[in-house]
Parts: structure tokens; C-alpha cells; sequence
């Protein structure tokens, strides 16, 4: 128990490797001793490892941990929900305001049809098959990043099922 005591003492006083810091217990002063090994190691007694027994109970911080985990995992999982739905109404909205823009221009088309107009249809119609491209755009962004959320989301279910069996097992075991 003395070594181990006198070997805590010295913990980060050595001196770039080339010797060993000891107290001189006579004189209270600290003395470089050169050691055979450049890293030298001193082990822990555990013979007695009773005398430094701080009360902290490892079973405990692993099931601690393991709920943090899990309600690590549960937020993640509502996190990405909100997300879906968030991104659902934003996509939403922004449609609908393109397919309002496209109502405009095709009922300008057919109102130009009716009074027999040529002018201006040939703009009008290019820019209803932009409205349609950007709208097949969005969808397919929409369809992307759904997918994505979706993927992320069965991983986090994944990992949230995987530690609910592993408590199963582990109070089946214990």
C-alpha cells in the first residue's frame, strides 16, 4: 500500500520520461530517480483495492445510461417526425401556390382561345409547361427527402428496439 501511495504522490511529476519523481521522506524534498525502462509502470495492488472503494455503483450508471440512451433515441425519433410533417406542409404550400399560379395562366390561355387571339399564346403555353416542370420538380424533391426522413427514422426505431431487447435479455439473464 505504501508503493501504491508514494507511486499516486508522484503521478505527474515525471520528467520527460527518463527517470522516476520519489519523495525522500526524511527531507520532504522530490528526487529524480533514472529508471532502466523509459516507461516505467507501476501496477495497482488490487489485493486491496477495498481502500478505495467510493460508493460508485457501476450497475446503476450503466442503467442510467442506457435510459438516457433511450430517451436519446425517443427525441431523435419525435425530431424526425416533426420534421416529416413539417416538410409535408411546407411542400404543401408550396404547390398549391404554384398550381395556382398555373390555373391563372391556363384560364388567360383559354380566355384568349375563346376571343380568338393569337398573340401572347406561345408565351402563355411555355410558361404553363414551367409551372408543370416545377411542380414534377417539388414532388420529386418532396418524394427524396421523404424517403431519406423515412430511412433515418426505421435506423433510429432500429436502434430503439435493439436496446429494448437487450433489457428484455438482460433482466431474462440477471
Amino acid at each position: 500500500m505504501k508503493r501504491l501511495r508514494s507511486y499516486l504522490v508522484c503521478i505527474g511529476r515525471r520528467q520527460e520520461n527518463t527517470g522516476r519523481t520519489i519523495r525522500n521522506k526524511a527531507t520532504d524534498n522530490w528526487l529524480t530517480r533514472p529508471s532502466p525502462i523509459p516507461f516505467f509502470v507501476e501496477y495497482f495492488d488490487y489485493g486491496e483495492s477495498q481502500a478505495f472503494d467510493t460508493g460508485f455503483d457501476v450497475e446503476e450508471f450503466l442503467r442510467e445510461s442506457e435510459q438516457r440512451d433511450r430517451e436519446r433515441l425517443a427525441d431523435e425519433l419525435e425530431r424526425i417526425d416533426d420534421l416529416l410533417d413539417e416538410r409535408e406542409r411546407i411542400h404543401e404550400d408550396a404547390v398549391s401556390e404554384l398550381e395556382s399560379k398555373l390555373e391563372w395562366y391556363i384560364e388567360r390561355l383559354e380566355d384568349l382561345n375563346r376571343r380568338g387571339i393569337d398573340r401572347d399564346q406561345d408565351e402563355l403555353k411555355q410558361r404553363i409547361e414551367e409551372f408543370y416542370r416545377d411542380i414534377r420538380e417539388h414532388e420529386r424533391k418532396q418524394w427524396l427527402d421523404r424517403q431519406e426522413l423515412e430511412r433515418e427514422r426505421r435506423e433510429v426505431e432500429r436502434e430503439l428496439e435493439q436496446a429494448d431487447l437487450d433489457e428484455v435479455l438482460e433482466a431474462f439473464n440477471g
